[in-house]
C-alpha cells in the first residue's frame, strides 16, 4: 500500500516518463509537478531508478488486472466469439 504522497509522485512520474522518457524526466520536474520538494521525492523513493521501477511495477499490475477482468467479462461458450472479442 502506498501513501497519498507516494501515489501522487507515481501518477506524475508516469506522465512525465511517458512524455519525456527516462533520461528526459528529471526528479526536480516530477517533484515540482507533484507539488512537493525534490527532497520529499528522495525520502520516499531514494533514487530516480527506484521511482521508475515502482511506476513500472504498479502499472504492470494494473494492466494484468484489467486484462483478467476483460477476459472474465467476455468469456463465452463459443471460442470463436471469445477470440473475436479479444481482438476488438
Amino acid at each position: 500500500m502506498v501513501s497519498k504522497t507516494e501515489q501522487k509522485f507515481l501518477d506524475v512520474a508516469l506522465e512525465i516518463f511517458a512524455e519525456k522518457g527516462y533520461k528526459g524526466a528529471t526528479t526536480r520536474l516530477i517533484a515540482q509537478k507533484a507539488g512537493f520538494s525534490e527532497l520529499t521525492l528522495f525520502r520516499k523513493f531514494k533514487t530516480k531508478e527506484n521511482l521508475f521501477n515502482k511506476v513500472l511495477t504498479q502499472n504492470v499490475a494494473k494492466v494484468k488486472e484489467d486484462l483478467a477482468k476483460s477476459l472474465a467479462d467476455n468469456v463465452s461458450d463459443s471460442p470463436n466469439v471469445f477470440f473475436k472479442n479479444l481482438n476488438n
